[in-house]
């Protein structure tokens, strides 16, 4: 039986510059962000913060986004909410060989075009785990049945639209799909109802999750 190690370390750490004018106009506000703070190696992650403007500046009420610190890989682009209030969209893809436990950090600045311009930072951090092991395999009915707790991934992060794939191989080297699972509770059940064979292996790999376009 083949599976992965699982981190259970996490941090999220939140930060806004907001300076002062002499007029007392503020600089943007970011929405707080209450999404998921972990991603999985070899898996595509997406996920959006939103800033709003007070800046009274005509019709135009457009926020410039740049993304001042980032992991490689990540593309990103700036989608529109209410007449005041834009955000950023971003796209991870975190290659297979990431190091799990380490910590990867989103700096994003918000630049409104009042005169002067104003803007503020947010700083968002992300964990990389690795699945939960398959702690038991039990026959049941002649199927063998795969036992899997996830309690950090749910009831830790609660991370939305998430997926595990369950794979099943006979030699180790040509694995096929078994199953997909979104887990909804600490503890996630499977069979396999593929046929007894004299020997199985089984393994689990993540999907990644997408984080909707909504404020958190």
């Amino acid at each position: 039986m083949r599976f992965n190690c699982f981190c259970i370390l996490s941090v999220f750490w939140l930060t806004s510059v907001c300076p002062a004018t002499s007029q007392g106009v503020l600089p943007p506000a970011f929405d707080p962000y209450t999404g998921p703070t972990i991603a999985f190696p070899g898996t595509s992650i997406g996920f959006s913060v939103w800033a709003w403007s007070f800046q009274t500046y005509g019709i135009d009420h457009r926020i410039k986004y740049d993304l001042i610190a980032a992991p490689t890989n990540v593309t990103f682009w700036t989608v529109t909410g209410r007449p005041s209030e834009q955000g950023l969209w971003m796209e991870w893809h975190i290659p297979s060989g990431a190091a799990v436990g380490t910590t990867n950090v989103f700096v994003i600045r918000a630049t409104d075009q009042g005169t002067p311009p104003l803007s503020s930072t947010l700083g968002l951090s992300f964990i990389l785990v690795d699945p939960p092991p398959i702690q038991a395999i039990v026959i049941s009915n002649g199927a063998p049945v795969l036992q899997l707790s996830d309690p950090l991934v749910v009831q830790t992060y609660g991370v939305p639209n998430h997926y595990y794939l369950f794979l099943c191989s006979e030699d180790l080297t040509n694995w096929s799909p078994l199953c997909t699972v979104s887990p909804h509770s600490p503890l996630v059940t499977v069979s396999d109802t593929n046929g007894f064979r004299p020997q199985r292996f089984y393994r689990v790999v993540n999907y990644g999750w997408f984080y909707g376009f909504g404020a958190p």
